[in-house]
């Protein structure tokens, strides 16, 4: 019984990865440019978290959202014409 706990956790820690893959969350609108513009609002918002001065985040969110949305429509606009030009209704 002991030899085979004892290879049963061999193979485990040999056979079976330990590290957790990271998920792919990425959106396909979201380019260098938008992920630059994330990180710094999350910057921001530890720096507005540790001293209370929350202007320069909300104004620095109302800028990346006013990036972000037209992005996203123009990639949904491109996405619903190019259907639309090559008659594919697959991405609909």
């Amino acid at each position: 019984m002991e030899f085979f706990h004892v290879k049963l956790l061999l193979a485990i820690d040999k056979f079976i990865p330990h590290q957790l893959s990271k998920s792919v969350t990425s959106l396909p609108w979201f380019d260098r440019h938008l992920w630059r513009l994330i990180r710094r609002k999350a910057r921001l918002y530890k720096k507005a978290k540790s001293s209370g001065n929350w202007d320069d985040h909300r104004h620095f969110q109302r800028h990346c959202k006013s990036k972000m949305r037209p992005a996203e429509w123009d990639y949904i606009n491109n996405v619903i014409l190019d259907g639309l030009e090559s008659n594919n209704t697959k991405p609909f």
